[in-house]
C-alpha cells in the first residue's frame, strides 16, 4: 500500500511540475510580446484629440474602462493616426476618473444636462488630452493622459 501511495505521490507532483512549467512558459512568452508591442509616444503637452472608442476589458485587477483617443492632425513617421488610450476603474463615483472623463467628453458636446449612452453619445467627441510622459515598473517610458479637458462649444 505504502508503495503504490508513493507511485501515485510521484505522478501528480510530476503532471504538477508540468503544470508549472507550462503556466511559467505561458507567462515569459506574455512578457516578451508585451516588451516588443509598440506603443504611441508624444512629448509633454496639451494636444486637441477626439474619443474614438470605449471598451469595457477584464484584466487582473477587475473590470476596466479603455478610452482610446485619436490625437487630431498628428501621424507617426509611417503616416498613421496616433491613438492613446486612458484606462480607469468602472467607478462612476464623483471624483473618479472615468466620470470626469464623461464629464469633460459630454461638456464638448453639449450634453451635460441629459442622461448620455457612453459608447454611443461620447464617441467622436472632441477633448484636450493633457499627456505628460512617465515610467512604468519596467522603466519602460509611456505617454500618459494626466486629464481629459472639455472643447467649449464656442470653440469648435
Amino acid at each position: 500500500m505504502a508503495r503504490g501511495a508513493t507511485h501515485l505521490t510521484l505522478r501528480v507532483e510530476c503532471l504538477f511540475t508540468r503544470f508549472y512549467f507550462s503556466i511559467l512558459f505561458l507567462m515569459i512568452e506574455a512578457k516578451a510580446m508585451n516588451a516588443t508591442t509598440e506603443r504611441n509616444s508624444v512629448h509633454d503637452g496639451i494636444y486637441p484629440a477626439t474619443l474614438k472608442k470605449i471598451n469595457t476589458v477584464t484584466t487582473p485587477h477587475g473590470e476596466r474602462h479603455q478610452f482610446i483617443f485619436l490625437l487630431d492632425d498628428l501621424k507617426t513617421k509611417n503616416g498613421c493616426p496616433i491613438t492613446l488610450m486612458r484606462t480607469t476603474s468602472t467607478s462612476l463615483a464623483p471624483k473618479s476618473h472615468a466620470q470626469s472623463i464623461a464629464t469633460a467628453l459630454a461638456r464638448s458636446k453639449n450634453l451635460s444636462n441629459q442622461p448620455i449612452v457612453w459608447d454611443i453619445d461620447l464617441i467622436d467627441a472632441p477633448c484636450f488630452l493633457h499627456v505628460e510622459n512617465q515610467k512604468n515598473k519596467m522603466g519602460r517610458s509611456y505617454s500618459n493622459i494626466e486629464a481629459v479637458l472639455p472643447v467649449y462649444a464656442e470653440a469648435h
